[in-house]
């Protein structure tokens, strides 16, 4: 049996390599064609074109912003279209962040979340639990220990997310790294959610954007 190679790509501004569908992506027409519109997608978009990849969070794209690196890829564009297009990104985080945040809040109403390593780790035993979810600040150590409980329940989905404990316990009122969800649709919404899709185009002809001259500098 053949496996399929799975598309890796590489963040602008941390560097990271993940997959294609854990970024948001820029993408630029071919060289050949006036640079007239920019389109920010989600990562596993296919379209001709150059696309640039960056995280689906808020601190890679104030790195990026700090250290301007869609300026220098698109060198042949004003400052204030850049500018723009930072916004976009943030907007397409905050979506995508509103939306999971609230469905988390509607499961646990629904008695369907389970939280806290022990309580997962119970509720896994009692194969109970479909979709473990642990946050983006989990220690090594316990996300190690999770690894082996989801190891040994293969039917058991994992999913890393971008929240920090401290933005779940805004949501659950309780602080913690892993959380447990029991209800089979509700851990497919989930699912559904952390891979949202986000499509945007930026069309620099506008009169709000505008473009530079061939001898403009950036």
């Amino acid at each position: 049996m053949i496996l399929k190679k799975v598309p890796i790509r590489k963040c602008l501004a941390c560097g990271t390599h993940k997959t294609k569908s854990e970024f948001l992506m820029i993408i630029r027409p071919p060289k050949n064609d006036n640079i007239t519109e920019l389109k920010i997608k989600d990562g596993t978009y296919k379209k001709e074109g150059r696309g640039y990849y960056i995280c689906k969070c808020y601190e890679c794209i104030k790195k990026a912003k700090k250290y301007r690196r869609l300026e220098r890829l698109f060198s042949k564009i004003k400052h204030k279209n850049c500018s723009e297009m930072y916004n976009i990104l943030e907007t397409a985080v905050t979506k995508m962040n509103d939306q999971l945040l609230s469905f988390l809040g509607i499961v646990m109403k629904s008695g369907n979340l389970v939280f806290g390593m022990d309580s997962v780790k119970n509720e896994c035993a009692k194969n109970k639990v479909k979709l473990i979810l642990v946050t983006s600040d989990i220690s090594q150590n316990s996300l190690e220990k999770i690894l082996q409980v989801k190891n040994e329940n293969p039917n058991i989905k994992f999913e890393k997310m971008q929240y920090s404990k401290d933005k779940i316990e805004s949501i659950i009122n309780k602080r913690c790294a892993v959380l447990g969800i029991l209800d089979s649709n509700m851990a497919e919404k989930t699912l559904t959610l952390l891979d949202n899709k986000f499509n945007h185009e930026l069309d620099l002809n506008s009169k709000k954007f505008g473009r530079n001259d061939a001898n403009d500098k950036i």
